[in-house]
């Protein structure tokens, strides 16, 4: 997106864990980010860009078949969301 502003709205969570003496430990946790078009429904619940577009059976590939591109000439809004994988190992 060269020339393009765009913020990250979206961040992935990926947690991997491990059962130890009868509780759980986190052992790996990795966070990515990117750019995507969100937006709220009227009842205030988020519609998340990353879902909208993989229902829509877009390929989304690091966020960036939607970007929230950040413009000065008109008012936008930002809308962040949040996804979080658990894996046991």
């Amino acid at each position: 997106m060269d020339g393009i502003a765009a913020l990250n709205t979206h961040f992935q969570f990926d947690i991997d864990y491990e059962e130890r003496d009868g509780s759980y430990a986190v052992v790996q946790a990795a966070v990515r980010s990117w750019s995507t078009k969100s937006s709220v429904n009227d009842d205030g619940t988020a519609v998340c860009g990353v879902q909208a577009s993989k229902d829509q059976g877009g390929i989304f590939k690091d966020g960036n078949s939607n970007p929230l591109v950040i413009t000065t000439d008109r008012d936008i809004n930002i809308v962040y969301t949040y996804g979080v994988t658990w894996k046991v190992r």
